[in-house]
């Protein structure tokens, strides 16, 4: 008996990874676009407090001041979501895919971003043409965390992809997701700098750039997951 207990209960065990692996890798793929749909949701209810505040939702894209909302909480909540999402990412990346020079440093591209993405329900200290919300001074930090998270964000979303690409490139499985790495690689750039400079700084575009990052993400959570093995185990 003791010997069919072993057995059943190792059975049980070896199921298990990949049900908490496909589970991740769920996870993984619906956490930026449920981000974007949050952002959007909260635009539309929020609508009439940001222009009353001075912010266009069109035209200067208020991602992070919607965490100052009367529903901000939901906006933090957002940040936690997108960023745990893409650590899972990089946890199945890491896991999944095959592994040669580039490894670690497109590993770490994918963590810096799912980190930075979590930092940034640190909240902002934000400007609009007529309002300055700031957090109080015993949470000072919050504000400065908030800045060096986009930053964490933007520079390996801008220069990583180059680096996944080349962890990707050799592993036939990802063909897809490593030419979209590639493609991520050529427009990241003028992208950031057409967002951040010249006269539509803070501008729509800036969706336009977020949006680029979250595609990207998701592309290459649904490649992972489509190579998972036993993505759904059998409980018999």
């Amino acid at each position: 008996m003791a010997t069919v207990f072993r057995s059943t209960l190792s059975h049980a065990d070896s199921k298990r990874p990949s049900a908490v692996l496909a589970r991740l890798a769920d996870y993984a793929v619906v956490g930026p676009p449920l981000f974007a749909i949050l952002l959007l949701v909260q635009d539309v209810i929020e609508w009439d407090w940001l222009t009353r505040m001075g912010w266009n939702p069109i035209s200067e894209a208020p991602v992070s001041d919607l965490a100052w909302t009367p529903i901000g909480a939901v906006q933090i909540l957002n940040f936690l979501l997108v960023g745990t999402s893409t650590l899972a990412l990089a946890f199945l990346f890491h896991r999944t895919v095959a592994r040669n020079r580039f490894t670690y440093a497109a590993l770490a591209v994918l963590v810096l971003i799912g980190a930075a993405f979590t930092a940034s329900g640190a909240r902002c200290d934000c400007y609009s043409a007529t309002v300055h919300f700031s957090n109080p001074a015993s949470l000072a930090v919050l504000g400065r965390i908030h800045t060096a998270a986009f930053f964490g964000v933007a520079l390996p979303s801008t220069f990583g992809p180059i680096l996944v690409w080349a962890r990707l490139r050799r592993d036939l499985r990802f063909r897809a997701a490593a030419r979209h790495s590639l493609i991520q690689a050529v427009i990241m750039l003028p992208l950031l700098v057409a967002t951040l400079s010249g006269p539509i700084e803070h501008a729509s575009l800036f969706y336009v750039w977020l949006l680029a990052v979250l595609s990207w993400l998701t592309h290459l959570a649904i490649a992972i997951r489509r190579v998972l093995p036993d993505r759904h185990p059998s409980t018999t």
